[in-house]
């Protein structure tokens, strides 16, 4: 679990708009992947005020949606959200990495800037694969060498909440490569989206049995 205090930090903070036109412009590209595949469920897992899964609900109502994430706040405000907007396609519970609780499968996982948080990031992404149907996908970004170079550049000594917040990435005990994916998975990982090397997004394919 990690240390920094996420309920906290969602009952006092809103999602920056720059944060929010990414997560809308994820959607574009998550709707994009998701046709012709016959997706039923889809899951995010550290899915924070949700924009991406509000945007694919209300796109995609055949499809059921679920957003976990740790703290119980953003719960809490995403459901009420939900219940506002009257979705009755998209559904947010309690749950976390490295160790999700929640044993339901999906056609879709995702897991988008939460693996940063995670000490255990082998254990978790086994355990995200392992809530993927068979025949279904994982994707997620992950932090490697190059953002903890960027990180250690941009954060300002000053800036305790950052440096609270990222101190495992800080620190290097959180990262992974391409090929280190692949060890843990035994699937090759793809590149889904990656404009700068420090913010790769990968997806991997749970082949039918």
């Amino acid at each position: 679990m990690p240390t920094f205090d996420w309920n906290k930090h969602w009952e006092l903070t809103s999602e920056p708009e720059g944060a929010q036109q990414f997560a809308i412009k994820m959607a574009d590209m998550i709707s994009d992947f998701m046709q012709n595949k016959n997706m039923k469920t889809v899951a995010d897992y550290g899915c924070g005020p949700a924009t991406l899964l509000f945007t694919l609900a209300q796109r995609h109502p055949q499809v059921q949606f679920y957003g976990f994430d740790l703290a119980d706040s953003i719960v809490k405000r995403n459901i009420e959200i939900v219940n506002q907007l009257q979705l009755l396609n998209l559904y947010f519970e309690k749950d976390s990495l490295p160790r999700p609780q929640k044993v339901r499968k999906h056609d879709l996982v995702t897991c988008f800037a939460t693996l940063h948080y995670i000490k255990n990031i082998e254990e978790a992404i086994k355990n995200l694969f392992e809530l993927v149907n068979s025949g279904g996908y994982l994707i997620f970004n992950y932090p490697n060498i190059y953002t903890r170079t960027v990180y250690q550049r941009d954060i300002k000594p000053e800036d305790h909440h950052m440096k609270e917040r990222f101190a495992l990435l800080l620190a290097g005990e959180n990262l992974l490569s391409l090929r280190k994916i692949q060890e843990i998975l035994g699937v090759k990982p793809l590149r889904f989206y990656s404009s700068i090397k420090s913010n790769i997004y990968v997806t991997i394919h749970k082949r039918s049995l």
